[in-house]
């Protein structure tokens, strides 16, 4: 997608052969989940048609999925001002910004969103209730996302994670199990879907499943190498079981995978919930050492 002005040229379309062809060559890395490498490619794409939505909104899914979260909002907010506003990019955009607890430019995105993507928006609207501590108005938001028309995949699994709150843990894994048979019909089940094993697995561990819970963080890891949060959960999984050098084994793996600012913050803040202040603390130089720009890692040192 990209916009041109009214009264303004296009531009030749011979001209336009390089760039179409660093789309495909981006495109390709990004299918392939090689976004390292997807992220430079898409880098001289926006350079050189910065109006070209598309490319600023999967650069920023891109740099999101490396834990660079800066950079992802800088790029999605610039797929913003391309696409117009669109709906779609607004939700990713608040989603970005929950994870980063920027809660109430979280909810301004989702609101931005309801109108052209219903589902996904209240999807969004629910989470950050529930990262609010505010369950019943959660659950208003889960469900409205569940009436709305298109998938339930993502409505079912934030209704899993408001009735998880709420202490009804069969009720939840039972809306989970509803996600996974309907990515099922899709077709589409070998491909996964992201955080939904990771969903199941807490559900399962704090049902007190835990062979079951661990199977489950380690296909969402295998699936989704990049998401620091089965790697945390599984973490605490070991450690609540006595296996505290598995435990830290899995923060090593994800750290030395990731690199990223994300991945050293979850493994901080798991660190300090596992009780080993001076590790998490050790680590966190470790890492502003790595990564002095990250707003984030300065938050976890009480660095404005």
């Amino acid at each position: 997608m990209s916009s041109t002005a009214r009264g303004e040229a296009l531009p030749d379309p011979k001209s336009r052969i390089g760039t179409l062809r660093d789309f495909d060559l981006a495109m390709s890395l990004f299918v392939d989940g090689r976004y390292a490498d997807a992220v430079p490619a898409f880098r001289r794409l926006v350079a050189a048609s910065p109006k070209m939505a598309d490319a600023w909104e999967d650069l920023g899914v891109s740099l999101e999925k490396l834990g660079r979260r800066e950079e992802a909002l800088e790029a999605y907010e610039r797929a913003m001002d391309a696409s117009g506003g669109a709906s779609f990019v607004a939700v990713a955009t608040g989603n970005l910004l929950l994870q980063m607890g920027r809660l109430d430019e979280a909810r301004a995105h989702a609101e931005l969103g309801l109108k052209g993507s219903p589902a996904m928006a209240n999807s969004l609207l629910a989470q950050i209730a529930l990262a609010r501590d505010r369950p019943d108005e959660a659950e208003k938001a889960a469900r409205a996302a569940l009436a709305a028309p298109g998938s339930h995949i993502a409505p079912l699994m934030t209704l899993a994670q408001v009735l998880q709150k709420q202490g009804k843990l069969a009720e939840a894994l039972g809306c989970a199990d509803q996600a996974t048979q309907e990515l099922a019909r899709t077709g589409a089940a070998g491909q996964g879907y992201e955080g939904l094993h990771w969903v199941r697995g807490d559900l399962l561990a704090r049902l007190g499943r835990n062979e079951e819970a661990e199977r489950e963080f380690l296909q969402e890891i295998r699936g989704f190498p990049h998401d620091t949060r089965p790697y945390a959960s599984l973490a605490l999984l070991y450690a609540s079981e006595g296996r505290g050098p598995e435990a830290v084994g899995v923060l090593r793996r994800m750290v030395e995978a990731e690199g990223s600012p994300a991945a050293y913050a979850e493994a901080v803040k798991t660190l300090r919930i596992l009780g080993d202040p001076q590790g998490a603390a050790a680590l966190l130089r470790q890492a502003l050492d790595r990564h002095p720009g990250s707003r984030e890692l300065r938050t976890l040192a009480g660095s404005p």
